[in-house]
């Protein structure tokens, strides 16, 4: 029992890249950044990502009681979500805290957050608030068990599939549709890093498929 509570800890320290910033430094002003108002009081948001978050929290309405903080941070991707790991461990799934990463690293060799388009960035948000939608419905093994899927890229493939599958499916298609075409068609990222999310992220033309049923091409919707 003691040996799988150890693996479990050093999976999820795998999972998280060696874990999650205090969330002390949530409150606002205590980092040195100011947060919108705008948003859930539960939801501290650096006014600097604030505009494509605006977009859809409304329809996040299913987060907004969620404990949700937004932070730069060195990381190998745009952005992620995790879990910190003392909610995890010692708070109910409705008490956890989730900080949002985003890449402020100066030798990437993927996509900048700040050259991606608004919209574009609207997808990637919701992308990530979809991560925390699906951590928030799972106990604490359910959590390691999205670990165990990321210790290979068939797993890491299906999770992030079906991810993507929710942005979907809570109405955001359109603006997944923007971020991924951005990611591979318009961006400056290296082919290596462009390969990757090829291979593991739906492409453009799955997101597109039955793309009019949602009736986003309208020219009414303004979206397209």
């Amino acid at each position: 029992m003691r040996r799988l509570a150890i693996n479990s800890l050093f999976l999820y320290f795998l999972f998280t890249v060696v874990g999650v910033n205090l969330w002390a430094k949530a409150l606002p002003g205590g980092d040195g950044s100011e947060y919108d108002s705008t948003f859930p009081a539960s939801w501290h948001i650096p006014d600097k990502y604030a505009a494509p978050l605006e977009k859809i929290a409304d329809n996040l309405y299913f987060l907004h009681d969620q404990r949700i903080k937004a932070r730069s941070s060195r990381i190998n991707t745009t952005m992620n979500v995790r879990p910190t790991l003392g909610s995890l461990l010692f708070r109910s799934r409705e008490n956890r805290k989730y900080i949002i990463r985003v890449n402020n690293r100066d030798d990437f060799n993927g996509v900048y957050y700040h050259d991606v388009p608004l919209n574009a960035q609207v997808g990637l948000w919701a992308h990530e608030m979809m991560h925390i939608k699906d951590f928030s419905e799972r106990g604490f093994f359910g959590v390691l068990a999205r670990g165990w899927q990321y210790l290979s890229k068939r797993g890491k493939m299906r999770f992030e599939h079906e991810i993507d599958q929710m942005v979907i499916n809570a109405g955001f298609r359109h603006y997944l549709f923007l971020w991924a075409t951005f990611v591979l068609d318009e961006s400056e990222a290296s082919e290596s890093y462009k390969d990757y999310k090829r291979k593991i992220y739906l492409s453009p033309a799955d997101i597109m498929i039955d793309f009019d049923d949602d009736g986003l091409l309208d020219e009414s919707t303004g979206y397209l």
